[in-house]
C-alpha cells in the first residue's frame, strides 16, 4: 500500500503523493510527505504526528515573545533551547535552526522584538 511507504520514510513517486493527497491521507511537502490527521487518528499515532507536523509558528513565537517578556532578554542559544524540540521531526538540526532564525525575523519585522547592543533578543518597545 502507498501508505506503508509514507508511513516507513520510503520514497514515493510525484503520482503516488498526487494520490494519496487527493484522498487525505497525507500532508507536508516533498520529500517531507507524513501521514495526515485522520489517519493519525485511525492507527493511533496522533502523538506521532504531532512531531512530525511540529507545532505551529504563531505558537512558537508567542513562546519566545512569552520568554523574553519573563526574562527581559534572550541568547539566540536560549532561543534555540526553548524552541527547537518543538519543531517538526522531519526537519534536520541544520533546517531546524534555519526555521529558528526565520521565526526571529518574522518577530524582528513585525516589531515585536530587536536586537540590543549586545546581540541579545529583546521587546521591541516602539
Amino acid at each position: 500500500m502507498l501508505l506503508d511507504k509514507v508511513a516507513k520514510n520510503k520514497t514515493i513517486t510525484d503520482e503516488e503523493a498526487r494520490q494519496l493527497r487527493a484522498k487525505k491521507l497525507i500532508e507536508g511537502r516533498k520529500p517531507n510527505y507524513h501521514i495526515s490527521s485522520s489517519v493519525a487518528n485511525v492507527t493511533g499515532e496522533k502523538a506521532k504526528y504531532i512531531r512530525q507536523r511540529g507545532i505551529n509558528d504563531k505558537y512558537c513565537m508567542k513562546i519566545i515573545i512569552d520568554y523574553i517578556e519573563e526574562f527581559k532578554v534572550a541568547s539566540r542559544s536560549e532561543i534555540e533551547e526553548l524552541v527547537l524540540n518543538k519543531l517538526p521531526d522531519v526537519l534536520d538540526d541544520i533546517q531546524k535552526k534555519h526555521k529558528v532564525k526565520n521565526l526571529l525575523q518574522k518577530l524582528k519585522r513585525a516589531n515585536k522584538i530587536k536586537l540590543n547592543d549586545n546581540r541579545k533578543w529583546i521587546l521591541d518597545e516602539i
